[in-house]
């Protein structure tokens, strides 16, 4: 029988220990009482030491994405269950690579999408593009009460803004080009021509 008194000479002297194995690796560990004693931090079996509670960020150190952390938190939190100060602290460890993982994701969106506001309509191109288009909305309005057109018909009609529609990539540049993919506008597809001219006609109006 293993007594205390065997265990502490043991402690003292560095020699007494235990064997650890898993099914199947073909590997067996050896740890001393004094190798734990000294590496309470690092060497996961009887729980933090007294004064200190234990980091498990290491754990999470190269996880990149969600998926694989949440994977791995799972896969520690079996191992863990029952013990309620191991498992808040593989907890707050996991939360705070959570956080930095949607912090490092927000800031590569941010940096990756552009900001649009009302100034990209008030530049010189695009009130000079706009200026004939006014003209020949107020030309359609004035011509409902000075010749009685029939108020049932549009007074713009697509066909008369082909121009304009033709020549708006051209002034609003990347918006445009956003508007289009939001709308699910594709260059490349020409099979589906007729749809494509009307989300185009869309994006435009």
């Amino acid at each position: 029988m293993y007594t205390k008194k065997a265990f502490e000479k043991d402690f003292d002297n560095g020699n007494g220990g235990f064997q650890v194995g898993f099914p199947g690796a073909g590997v067996v560990h050896d740890f001393n009482w004094k190798q734990l004693a000294n590496n309470p931090s690092a060497i996961m079996f009887f729980g933090p030491p007294l004064n200190m509670s234990r980091s498990y960020d290491l754990i999470f150190k190269n996880i990149e994405t969600l998926n694989s952390l949440h994977q791995r938190f799972v896969l520690y939190y079996n191992h863990f269950e029952g013990d309620v100060e191991a498992c808040l602290c593989l907890y707050n460890s996991y939360l705070a690579k959570r956080m930095a993982i949607l912090e490092s994701d927000a800031k590569k969106k941010e940096a990756s999408h552009k900001q649009y506001d009302g100034s990209i309509f008030t530049s010189d191109r695009a009130v000079q593009f706009c200026q004939p288009f006014d003209d020949y909305g107020a030309l359609q309005i004035e011509s409902v009460l000075t010749t009685c057109q029939n108020h049932s018909h549009s007074i713009l009609c697509t066909p008369d803004m082909k121009e304009f529609i033709k020549e708006a990539p051209a002034i609003f540049g990347d918006m445009w080009t956003l508007f289009c993919e939001l709308r699910g506008i594709n260059e490349t597809h020409t099979c589906h021509h007729h749809l494509a001219e009307s989300k185009t006609n869309e994006v435009f109006f």
